[in-house]
C-alpha cells in the first residue's frame, strides 16, 4: 500500500496577528511528530512505501497546496492524519478535502485528540477510522485488514468506526511493553 502520513498546521484562527507573523519562519523542529516517525517505521519496515508531511510551524495555505499536489504526485491509498488539540481544524479541512476530491481513499485519524474526541469525530466524519491510544501495532492490522477483499474491522483491536450509522469501538489494544520492539522512528 503506498500510505501518506500528515501532521496539518496549526489552527490559525487562535493565533494572534504577532504569531501568524512567526508562522512564517518556518521552524520544523517545534512540535516534531514522533508517533509518526514511528508510524512510519513500522510501516516501512512491513514492505508499505510510505511518504509523510509535517506542517506544524507553516501557514494552513501553505499545507493545503503541498498536500494537494502530494496527492496528486503520489497518490496514496491510505492517508493517515495526527491530529492534535492545536491543529485539529487544519486537519478536518484536509479530511473533508480529501474525502469529497478522492472519495476511494482510506483516511484514518490518530493522536491525542482522537483518543479523547473520537466519538463525537467518528460521528461528524463517519467514513474516517480511529486509532487510539498507541498506532504501531494497530496500523499494521488496520492497513493489512484494508487490503483483504471483504472488510471487517471488527477483528482489529484499537479502532473506532462507524456500521450503518452505528459507532463501534473494539477492544482496547495492550500498549507496548518493549518499545525496543518496534523499529526506531524514522
Amino acid at each position: 500500500k503506498k500510505i501518506l502520513l500528515i501532521s496539518t498546521s496549526k489552527e490559525e484562527n487562535a493565533q494572534s496577528k504577532i504569531d501568524k507573523e512567526k508562522v512564517l519562519i518556518m521552524n520544523d523542529s517545534c512540535h516534531y511528530p514522533l508517533g509518526l516517525a514511528y508510524l512510519y517505521s513500522v510501516l516501512e519496515q512491513a514492505g508499505h512505501e510510505v511518504q509523510y508531511l509535517f506542517f506544524s510551524e507553516h501557514a494552513y495555505e501553505d499545507c493545503y497546496n503541498e498536500i494537494k499536489e502530494k496527492l496528486e504526485t503520489f497518490s496514496p491509498d491510505i492517508v493517515a492524519f495526527q491530529i492534535l488539540t492545536f491543529n485539529r481544524v487544519s486537519a478536518y479541512r484536509m479530511i473533508e478535502y480529501i474525502h469529497e476530491k478522492y472519495p476511494l481513499v482510506n483516511l484514518i485519524i490518530g493522536g491525542i485528540h482522537t483518543t479523547v474526541m473520537h466519538q463525537s469525530i467518528i460521528k461528524k466524519y463517519p467514513y474516517v477510522i480511529a486509532v487510539l491510544a498507541e498506532g504501531e501495532l494497530t496500523i499494521l492490522e488496520l492497513v493489512k485488514e484494508l487490503s483483504q477483499p471483504s472488510l471487517n474491522l471488527h477483528s482489529v483491536d484499537g479502532i473506532v468506526f462507524s456500521e450503518n450509522g452505528i459507532i463501534v469501538k473494539t477492544r482496547s489494544r495492550e500498549l507496548i511493553k518493549n518499545i525496543d520492539e518496534i523499529p526506531f522512528p524514522k
